[in-house]
């Protein structure tokens, strides 16, 4: 397949072929942790609920409700826009290392378009 898929993790060799700008370690740690873009004086210390639901399952022969998170979470958030840029910058790499993280790819292209929306250029 073309896409970011949860395999990454066991084939790492495969993220520069297809995000050149995701930097294994970035996608690693949001695997772990759930969280891709901190703020740097943020506490991570409350899970996100707005995500969670409940099922009925079937546990011990009998119908219980069981809550948690049932979506996808294959695809990491750093693909909406932070694995792309159409500046040069953002790509530079010093000692075969990105200097710029997708969490900053990210930042700026999401500035860019606020940026276009607020002035229309």
């Amino acid at each position: 397949s073309s896409g970011i898929n949860a395999e990454w993790p066991l084939r790492p060799g495969k993220l520069k072929e297809r995000a050149a700008l995701l930097d294994f370690n970035e996608y690693a740690a949001w695997r772990k942790s759930g969280i891709s873009f901190e703020v740097r004086d943020g506490v991570y210390d409350t899970p996100n609920r707005t995500l969670c639901s409940g099922i009925i399952k079937m546990i011990g022969g009998e119908k219980r409700l069981a809550r948690g998170y049932w979506g996808d979470i294959v695809c990491s958030p750093f693909l909406a826009h932070g694995i792309y840029s159409p500046l040069k910058e953002m790509y530079e790499v010093r000692n075969r290392i990105n200097v710029r993280t997708a969490s900053e790819v990210t930042e700026h292209n999401v500035m860019s378009l606020i940026h276009q929306i607020n002035t229309g250029k």
